[in-house]
């Protein structure tokens, strides 16, 4: 593989997250959540509480796409020899650690130290599905991080990195405690102060923020882009809105430029919201032309991570 081809596959493999491809299966539409090959949950309850925000709760544990095609179809396939060389298996390697160190809130140097006191790599334990669209590709464990259980999922196809979440791992149901009733209250008014904002995150992670010579650059382009993205979502949940910076330099600026931005995402359509409450965290998802879900913990009140759907 010469260096085009490399920074080719590259730039369709770690920033296609920023790209939302590929159509598999649709999901969220009416207010209603699709999973499972299409199959709706039985115990889902949504209630319209404000102009396009929906709130419910899912009682069963269920699979979002794409893991709803984990464990079936297992085949054999090297990831060296799917991502083509020995470099691009590093890089993935490497941009994968740099997220879990973003949602552990640590150096990137103690996510290594633990795969090395682990012995093992995230691309040595890699499971591949085959489905009717094509291949699936898989990773999920604890990770203890400064003595905290992490749990980490991780899926990708050969475009794009669909679904990723790095959380504090609990085993008792923390649903009806304070924690999580608060938590999903700073969710909630982060909504309601911040709606066109937050749905202009559906535009904002669709598009490559560098243009870089190599495969190494460019994995480390993805992180940045990654943890922009993910700060601005923790900004709204702040509401500090003016560390939002649109390079302004006077309070009259400031509000024409926050303006502008609205405009421009009013311009690109009509935005709804799902706020669900799975079994251990919450799921936001942004519903515009495109459908994008966000992970919250609701009781550390950060969000841990997304999901790429399509409609």
């Amino acid at each position: 593989m010469n260096r085009k081809d490399v920074i080719s596959f590259s730039i369709t493999m770690f920033c296609a997250v920023l790209i939302l491809g590929g159509g598999y299966l649709g999901i969220v539409k009416s207010g209603r959540l699709l999973l499972n090959n299409e199959e709706k949950p039985e115990k889902a309850e949504f209630e319209n509480t404000s102009s396009k925000i929906f709130y419910g709760k899912i009682e069963d544990d269920i699979s979002l796409f794409p893991w709803n095609y984990y464990g079936q179809n297992e085949v054999a396939v090297s990831m060296k020899e799917f991502l083509g060389t020995e470099e691009n298996t590093k890089v993935l390697e490497m941009v994968l650690r740099r997220m879990e160190a973003y949602c552990c809130k640590t150096e990137a140097e103690i996510i290594d130290e633990v795969y090395t006191q682990k012995q093992s790599e995230i691309m040595d334990n890699i499971k591949v599905c085959q489905a009717e669209y094509g291949q699936y590709f898989f990773y999920q464990d604890i990770l203890n991080v400064k003595e905290i259980p992490y749990q980490v999922k991780i899926a990708f196809d050969e475009w794009n990195i669909l679904s990723f979440s790095c959380m504090e791992y609990r085993e008792n149901n923390v649903r009806e405690t304070p924690e999580w009733e608060e938590g999903k209250k700073v969710l909630t008014e982060m909504l309601d102060e911040y709606k066109e904002l937050v749905g202009g995150q559906i535009y904002d992670m669709r598009y490559p923020y560098a243009d870089t010579p190599g495969i190494n650059e460019l994995g480390y382009a993805y992180i940045e882009a990654y943890a922009m993205n993910m700060n601005r979502m923790h900004m709204m949940l702040e509401k500090n809105f003016e560390e939002l910076e649109y390079n302004v330099e006077s309070e009259k600026a400031q509000k024409e430029a926050e303006k502008g931005v609205l405009d421009i995402y009013e311009d690109a359509g009509e935005y709804s919201y799902q706020v669900i409450e799975l079994n251990d965290r919450i799921l936001l998802l942004i519903q515009g032309d495109y459908t994008l879900g966000f992970f919250y913990d609701p009781v550390n009140q950060v969000f841990c991570g997304y999901n790429y759907f399509i409609e």
